[in-house]
């Protein structure tokens, strides 16, 4: 499937959605240059430092976005292949590090696994994806869960094997067609759509989708009527402070015109889950796939049609997340991940 030739009509949006302030010019006539969708785009930053948040002006009407997702990566199923017995060492150090950090049950040998996940917890961004894998949930058997954009339901089913009781809702019906080829419940639709009862889910989860919701208030405040008391709910988005940002400018990877509608920073999405009604909240900054970024980040500024990387591309990447890590370590908001967790 290709991207349209029809263009995406849209609205000026001179001012924040956040605090209203008028935003200030930071790029202009970006284009798509992931999948290829017809037209231009502008994006603004809040003046006001404590908010400081990115967004597209003009803003795509929201009954023409998705012609922005028809050739979009949740349609296909991404496979890792690994070597078999580097598979096995890595599945017994996720099991070994989620026992230890959230108490879910060792698939097999518990001292081996345990050292093994001993270790991960030296390694940062590894020890960030495999929190992310779980979204940062601990052990609930029989816990009831959403996934919010839940794609092809890569995420849903792990989870499933964990034990939670798993639905998922996505608007990309071709991607649902896909998760429900795997025996999963999901629903096609907006959240609101499915009119789901008050307090009903013990955890809502949803990995890079705020970013791509016309309206992230009304989103949260759903999320939090349909969450119990004590629920958790887990947030992750692209950093609009992070080094990549900063190094890539417009080429940044984070940036996706149009389909990221705005992108977050750590403030003010904390701002955003309070003001909708979250109790407690913990906020992470990660350098989770910071290598990812570097590479599709070049392969725009080259204006290249694939972001495979050769070597010399792989080793700066590693470069470019080792000096994220060191830099984390004095300015804490510069990865690459906001993570937003919060509860009710």
């Amino acid at each position: 499937m290709t991207a349209p030739d029809v263009q995406i009509r849209a609205y000026p949006a001179p001012r924040c959605f956040l605090c209203g302030t008028e935003g200030a010019v930071l790029y202009r006539g970006l284009e798509d240059r992931l999948f290829g969708t017809p037209g231009k785009w502008g994006v603004r930053r809040c003046a006001d430092p404590a908010c400081g948040v990115l967004w597209l002006d003009p803003m795509p009407f929201p009954e023409d976005i998705g012609r922005a997702y028809q050739a979009y990566y949740t349609h296909a199923e991404k496979k890792r292949h690994r070597n078999p017995r580097l598979q096995k060492v890595f599945d017994s150090a996720r099991s070994g590090y989620l026992a230890q950090r959230y108490g879910y049950p060792f698939n097999g040998n518990k001292m081996v696994e345990g050292l093994l996940g001993l270790l991960i917890r030296l390694h940062p961004t590894r020890r960030a994806s495999l929190d992310f894998d779980v979204m940062y949930l601990p052990h609930k058997p029989g816990g009831r869960l959403l996934e919010i954009g839940c794609g092809s339901g890569k995420l849903l089913e792990f989870l499933k094997s964990l034990g939670w009781i798993v639905q998922g809702v996505d608007f990309d019906s071709r991607a649902i067609d896909r998760a429900r080829e795997k025996g999963l419940e999901v629903r096609w639709g907006t959240l609101q759509d499915q009119r789901y009862p008050d307090n009903f889910f013990d955890a809502v989860v949803m990995s890079h989708v705020i970013e791509h919701i016309h309206n992230p208030e009304g989103l949260l405040r759903e999320c939090h009527r349909i969450v119990r008391d004590r629920g958790q709910i887990t947030v992750a988005t692209p950093n609009a402070q992070s080094l990549g940002h900063r190094v890539f400018k417009s080429d940044w990877r984070g940036l996706e015109p149009p389909r990221h509608l705005q992108v977050f920073t750590a403030p003010a999405l904390h701002s955003l889950i309070e003001k909708v009604g979250f109790s407690r909240t913990k906020l992470l900054i990660t350098s989770r796939g910071a290598q990812e970024i570097y590479v599709a980040s070049q392969a725009i500024r080259r204006k290249l049609a694939s972001s495979k990387p050769n070597a010399l591309d792989r080793a700066m990447a590693i470069a470019f997340q080792l000096t994220e890590l060191g830099a984390g370590l004095v300015q804490p908001d510069v990865g690459e991940e906001i993570v937003m967790i919060a509860w009710k």
